[in-house]
């Protein structure tokens, strides 16, 4: 779903976590670092295919 590889994203999923304290992430990061966001980096989004 939303067209991203799951490693990948998780990949950089903990690394963006890691620069926070635990339970401590700011809701505009989070809002960030969700599947469906735009501000993913493109490493963690598949190609488009025809």
């Amino acid at each position: 779903m939303n067209n991203l590889k799951p490693y990948e994203y998780f990949s950089y999923l903990l690394e963006q976590l890691m620069h926070y304290p635990r339970n401590n992430v700011p809701e505009n990061k989070l809002a960030e670092l969700m599947p469906w966001s735009d501000e993913l980096p493109d490493r963690c989004r598949k190609l488009k295919t025809r």
